[in-house]
Formats: structure tokens, C-alpha cells, sequence
């Protein structure tokens, strides 16, 4: 099973919770609380500004990437919505730029439809290809 921010967040493995703390010092709950929404925030932001782009690595023009196309499932960004409310979403249609590479895609969030261009989409299921 991948880790996700999820399982640090909320101190689940795989559904269960982790082990509860051996530190039987007192503390103040205020305090704590005060503590734990400090680190989420510093995991959150550290997530986004190191782990999330290397999931959408663009290499200038050196080396060919596969665009995206119809069916490819996506993360929606949106620096607007809070943590972890970002949608996942099912690319419907591509529009290829004047290069004839996908600029912008029309994706299906839930119920509705968005259009984002593809700066704001992250791929999330890679083709495999099997080598001999």
C-alpha cells in the first residue's frame, strides 16, 4: 500500500490507527492542539511545494511525454481549495495547442464538468509498458 499525506495526517496505517504515545507527561490540550494543527500545516505545505511536482515533472523539450489523454484520471489543482479537498477527476475531452500538443483539458469532477488547463491537471495513472 503507497503512503499518502492521509496516513500522517490522521495516524492511520492501513486503516488502523497508530500506536497510541508511550509519553505520560501532562500536557495542556490547548496547547497540543494548537501543536498538531502547526505540523499538519508544515507536512501539508512541504507535501505541496516538494512531493506534488515531482508527480507532474515537465522536461522542457529534451525528452517526449506522453500527453494527456481521453480516460487518463487526474488530480484537479487548485491553489484556492483547502488541503486535501482537491478533486479527482476523468479527462472527457483534449484540446492540442497550436503545436499539436494538449494544452487544456475538459474534466469530469463528481457530478459536473471543469475545464483546466493541463499546467493544473496531475496525472495520476501512468501507462506501464512491458519490456522483453
Amino acid at each position: 500500500m503507497p503512503l499518502t499525506p492521509n496516513h500522517f495526517l490522521h495516524g492511520q496505517i492501513g486503516g488502523q490507527f497508530a500506536p497510541s504515545s508511550v509519553d505520560d507527561t501532562p500536557f495542556n490540550l490547548r496547547k497540543r492542539w494548537r501543536r498538531i494543527q502547526e505540523l499538519v500545516r508544515h507536512f501539508w505545505k512541504r507535501w505541496l511545494r516538494e512531493w506534488l511536482p515531482l508527480l507532474g515533472v515537465r522536461k522542457k523539450w529534451c525528452n517526449e511525454s506522453r500527453d494527456i489523454k481521453i480516460g487518463d484520471v487526474v488530480l484537479v489543482i487548485s491553489p484556492d481549495t483547502p488541503r486535501g479537498n482537491w478533486p479527482l477527476g476523468r479527462v472527457l475531452e483534449v484540446y492540442p495547442g497550436q503545436d499539436g500538443r494538449v494544452r487544456v483539458a475538459k474534466i469530469q469532477v463528481g457530478q459536473g464538468t471543469v475545464v483546466r488547463p493541463v499546467t493544473r491537471l496531475c496525472l495520476l495513472e501512468k501507462e506501464v509498458t512491458m519490456s522483453n
